[in-house]
C-alpha cells in the first residue's frame, strides 16, 4: 500500500515529499510510478498465500469476511442498477476538464471516460462474483480443492489478459493507442535505407549530426552508426547539460570537436564549411522523408594533440566553446580545479586507435610533453585511463570530452572501462537466488514433513 501511495508522485505529495526529501537515494528514481514494480511482485506473493488461506478453509464453516465482502458488492451492484442517473451525473461532473474548447470534442471525452468506469464497474462485479461463488462451492464442498485452484487462477488470468487486451490490442472506439506496434511495422522502420547505406559505406571513426527535428533520432544506432543527438531516458548530467548549454551542440567547431564528419538534413543546409555528398530517401518517425547528406570540412579525429591548454570557470567556459571561432584542434579548456595541466604543449602524433565498447587503445609519440584530448564522454568514475599500463589521470575537457597529460616519446594511451559494480551486482543477484530457492525448498520441506 506504502509503495502505491508513493507512485502517485505529485498527486499524493504528503508521502512521497517526506520519502524524497528523507530517504537518500530516492530522488535517483526517474519517475514515481517506477515503484510500482513493488506492488507487482508482492500482489503476486500475496495472492500466493491467499490462495493458501483459501484451500485451507474448513468445511461448511463460512467466514465473517465472505459475508462483508459479498455484502459490500452486493451494495455496489444495487447503486450500479437503481442509481445510473445519480452516478453518471456525479461523474461528469468529476471529470478534469480536457485540454480543448471544442464543445463536442469534450463532450465525447467524458462520454469515453463515462463509457470505461461502467465497464469496468461492472466487470468487477462479475470477476467478484465469479471468485466468491467459486469460493462458497469449496467451502460447501462441492468441487474438490484442485477444482476449486485451478478455477480460481483462471479467473484472474481471464482478468489480467482483459487488462492487457485493451493496453495491446485496444479497440477503436475505446480511444487508446496501442503501447506496442506489429513485428511488420518494427522491421520495416529498421531496414537500411539509401541514407544508412550511404553512412554505413564510409570508412573510419566518425559521428553524425541530425539536423533540426531529426536530433532526437535513435534509429541510426540500429545500425552501427554513431550520433551526437538520438535519445536516452538516463543520460549523463554531463552530456545533458552540454546538450543544453550548446543549444544541440549547434556550432560547427563543437561538431568538429565531437568528431562529427556528416550532417544529416531534410532542408538544405547553406554554408561554404559544409559539403553536399548524398542526396536520397531515409526512413525517419515521421515515415519516409527526402534527405541530405553533407559532409564537414576538417573534423577531427577521435584523438588530437593540442598546443595549449588554459583554466576557466564555468561563467567564462561556456561562452568561449560556444563561440563560433573556437578552435578545438588549437586550444582546450579546463576546469580551474585542474589548472596545473594549463600552458603550452608540444603537438605530438596520433599514430593508432583501436576501440570497442568498453575498450579504446590510442598509440602516439610525442617529441616533448603533450596535451592529448579525445573525443569521448568524461566519465572518470568507469573510464580508467593508464599510460604504458600505469594509472593516469583524465581531465574534464571542454566541459565534455577527455583530455590527458602525455609525457615525451612513444607511449599507449588505455581507456578501460570499470565493470567491477556491474559484476558485484551479478553476484548480489545469483547468492540472492540462491538463497530465496533455498528458502523455498526448506518452506516445502517443511510443510511436507509436517503433513
Amino acid at each position: 500500500m506504502l509503495a502505491l501511495l508513493i507512485s502517485f508522485g505529485k498527486h499524493f505529495s504528503l508521502i512521497y515529499d517526506f520519502f524524497y526529501d528523507v530517504f537518500p537515494y530516492f530522488n535517483k528514481f526517474r519517475v514515481p510510478a517506477m515503484i510500482l514494480i513493488l506492488v507487482q511482485f508482492n500482489t503476486a506473493v500475496l495472492a500466493a498465500f491467499g490462495l493458501d488461506a483459501l484451500s485451507d478453509l474448513k468445511e461448511k464453516t463460512v467466514p465473517q469476511w465472505f459475508w462483508i465482502t459479498a455484502g459490500f458488492y452486493g451494495v455496489w451492484l444495487l447503486v450500479l442498477v437503481l442509481g445510473s442517473g445519480a452516478i453518471e451525473s456525479s461523474l461528469q461532473s468529476s471529470f478534469t476538464q480536457p485540454r480543448t474548447r471544442d464543445p463536442n470534442a469534450v463532450r465525447a471525452i467524458n462520454n469515453l471516460r463515462l463509457d470505461i468506469w461502467t465497464k469496468d464497474a461492472w466487470m468487477i462485479i462479475v470477476w467478484v462474483a465469479l471468485g466468491l461463488g467459486t469460493i462458497w462451492m469449496w467451502i460447501q464442498r462441492n468441487i474438490s480443492k484442485n477444482i476449486f485452484m485451478v478455477v480460481l487462477v483462471l479467473i484472474a488470468i481471464l482478468d489480467i489478459t482483459n487488462v492487457g487486451q485493451r493496453i495491446i490490442h485496444p479497440t477503436k472506439s475505446s480511444g487508446r493507442s496501442a503501447a506496442t506496434m506489429e513485428t511488420k511495422t518494427v522491421d520495416r522502420y529498421f531496414e537500411p535505407d539509401p541514407v544508412i547505406n550511404y553512412l554505413k559505406q564510409q570508412k573510419g571513426d566518425f559521428r553524425i549530426y541530425p539536423v533540426g527535428n531529426l536530433f532526437g533520432e535513435s534509429r541510426f544506432r540500429a545500425f552501427g552508426l554513431e550520433s551526437v543527438g538520438g535519445y536516452h531516458p538516463a543520460k549523463l548530467k554531463l552530456t545533458n547539460d552540454f546538450i543544453q548549454r550548446t543549444k544541440n551542440i549547434s556550432s560547427f567547431a563543437l561538431m568538429k570537436m565531437m568528431n562529427v564528419q556528416y550532417l544529416i538534413s531534410l532542408q538544405e543546409v547553406p554554408f561554404p564549411i559544409v559539403d553536399k555528398v548524398f542526396d536520397g530517401k531515409m526512413r525517419t518517425g515521421r515515415g519516409v522523408m527526402p534527405t541530405k547528406v553533407y559532409k564537414l570540412k576538417d573534423s577531427l579525429p577521435r584523438a588530437w594533440f593540442i598546443g595549449k591548454v588554459e583554466a576557466k570557470t564555468d561563467d567564462q567556459l561556456w561562452p568561449m566553446i560556444n563561440e563560433e571561432n573556437f578552435t578545438p584542434e588549437d586550444v582546450a579548456y579546463i576546469k580551474t580545479d585542474d589548472n596545473e595541466a594549463t600552458g603550452d604543449y608540444t603537438k605530438g602524433t596520433v599514430k593508432n586507435i583501436e576501440r570497442s565498447l568498453h575498450y579504446l587503445k590510442i598509440d602516439v609519440d610525442c617529441e616533448d610533453s603533450g596535451f592529448l584530448v579525445v573525443s569521448e564522454v568524461y566519465y572518470p568514475v568507469r573510464w580508467k585511463c593508464t599510460i604504458d599500463g600505469l594509472t593516469a589521470e583524465t581531465i574534464e575537457t571542454n566541459k565534455l570530452i577527455r583530455g590527458v597529460v602525455i609525457p615525451p616519446g612513444e607511449h599507449t594511451v588505455e581507456f578501460i572501462y570499470d565493470r567491477s559494480s556491474f559484476n558485484k551486482g551479478k553476484l548480489i543477484s545469483g547468492i540472492s537466488l540462491v538463497i530465496a530457492l533455498g528458502l523455498i525448498g526448506a518452506g516445502v520441506y517443511s510443510k511436507s514433513k509436517k503433513s
